[in-house]
């Protein structure tokens, strides 16, 4: 592995692991495309909620290195656990005064496709569910 592509290699994995989170319209993404939010908004009804989980979400299996030719329901629900954890600690630490809820399924699935991970603001949950109430 020559010089250029270790580094190209801890740059990918320093994105994965330790994002540079995006700000947009009271809400965070860990890439952000205008397009992309707008389409999701619509399609969630205006729900920012909705829109940030589905955008930030991430199928654990998807980005195991090439290497990894057989992985194992222990190998994917320990990667996912610990970008539970990089990111729940990323994300208290660039936005102190927001809380998000980083999920990752506790439960055996059958699928290690379905073995995903996503964050979103707690804050924009309450705040949809107050506004959807009768008389809000």
């Amino acid at each position: 592995m020559t010089s250029n592509d270790f580094n190209s290699a801890v740059v990918a994995w320093r994105q994965l692991f330790w994002p540079n989170f995006v700000e947009h319209d009271d809400c965070v993404f860990r890439v952000f495309e205008e397009s992309v939010y707008r389409q999701w908004l619509q399609q969630t009804g205006g729900d920012k909620t909705k829109a940030e989980a589905v955008m930030n979400h991430l199928h654990v299996l998807n980005v195991l290195p090439a290497s990894v030719q057989s992985p194992t329901r222990d190998l994917v629900v320990a990667f996912g656990r610990l970008l539970q954890d990089a990111w729940s600690t990323k994300l208290r630490r660039d936005f102190p005064g927001r809380e998000f809820c980083v999920d990752f399924p506790s439960e055996e699935l059958e699928d290690l496709l379905d073995y995903e991970i996503t964050f979103y603001q707690s804050a924009n949950k309450a705040l949809h569910a107050k506004a959807a109430a009768p008389g809000s």
